[in-house]
């Protein structure tokens, strides 16, 4: 092999790689035609054209896929956004419903706490008035049980059964 591809006019260097010049009409030290042991470096307009319509279609096929991978980006960050919204409306539903429930029930228990406070007052109210009426008693009572000692302290003939022997008894 003399450092040429089959059915190309680029040379190789050691690397593999064709020694090319980015002008296609000068050779490798810049200058124009061609001094003896210099390789040529000119590509034919066909070659130029077929060169140049690869790097516009592997262009074109970079532009395509990018532009898939954007649309695919744009999409996926529509999906997540509305994915995000519906979260954030769902959230919003339950926590205004949890907040209705909250206010019911909150409701439901000051209205308990209010019967309670009634009944509790009215319990007060019952034994305070049990307690007067149990205090009214004790004067009575020491009355019945004075007299009572009076009535059991008596002999003979003074044992009588009458009325208000009986009416002691009833109390």
């Amino acid at each position: 092999s003399h450092g040429f591809e089959a059915g190309r006019k680029t040379p190789k260097s050691s690397s593999g790689r064709p020694e090319t010049s980015p002008f296609p009409d000068k050779n490798k030290d810049g200058k124009k035609g061609g001094k003896k042991g210099l390789i040529n470096t000119e590509f034919s307009p066909a070659e130029w054209n077929i060169t140049n319509m690869n790097n516009y279609k592997k262009a074109d096929d970079i532009r395509q896929k990018s532009e898939a991978v954007r649309n695919l980006t744009t999409q996926l960050i529509e999906e997540h956004d509305d994915y995000a919204r519906k979260g954030n409306e769902q959230a919003k539903y339950r926590l205004g419903e949890r907040m209705k429930d909250v206010s019911f029930w909150r409701g439901e228990i000051e209205q308990e706490i209010k019967i309670i406070r009634e009944v509790t007052d009215a319990l007060s109210d019952g034994r305070r008035n049990v307690d007067h009426a149990l205090a009214q008693t004790e004067r009575p009572y020491r009355i019945y049980t004075k007299c009572k000692e009076f009535r059991d302290k008596r002999l003979g003939i003074e044992m009588v059964k009458d009325t208000v022997e009986l009416s002691l008894q009833t109390e």
